[in-house]
């Protein structure tokens, strides 16, 4: 994920991404209807790294969800087992519910997508799926 700049201020903190048109990976999800394992772990690998950059930088998001990462570009890339996958470059975006943290305070108030709230069983099921 390249970052331009974070801005902060009382109020808010504003990210300056660059343009992405491919729409986002929820769409992506519901045109493909499953992606294969390589392709799955390399857009994983990159949501884990958006998660941890704005944890290191002391920012939550609270509103992860596939609608809010958004696809840059599309890489055709031929693995080791002679199969060409499609590798998707992905940006993490809306940051409206995102709020900076101390590490030593607990947070605990509910804030994102309604809906989307799962608890752990649901993602151990769902990580049991894919694999």
């Amino acid at each position: 994920m390249l970052l331009f700049d974070i801005r902060v201020n009382f109020t808010f903190f504003k990210n300056i991404n660059r343009f992405c048109n491919d729409g986002d990976l929820f769409d992506k999800i519901k045109l493909k209807g499953k992606f294969n394992e390589y392709s799955a772990a390399y857009i994983m690998k990159q949501i884990l790294s958006a998660i941890y950059f704005c944890h290191y930088k002391n920012i939550v998001h609270r509103d992860i969800k596939a609608e809010n990462f958004l696809i840059e570009s599309t890489e055709s890339h031929k693995h080791l087992d002679g199969k060409t996958y499609d590798l998707h470059n992905i940006r993490l975006t809306d940051f409206s519910s995102a709020r900076t943290f101390k590490k030593s305070k607990n947070l605990t108030k509910k804030v994102g997508t309604v809906r989307l709230s799962i608890n752990t069983q649901t993602l151990q099921l769902a990580i049991l799926y894919c694999a």
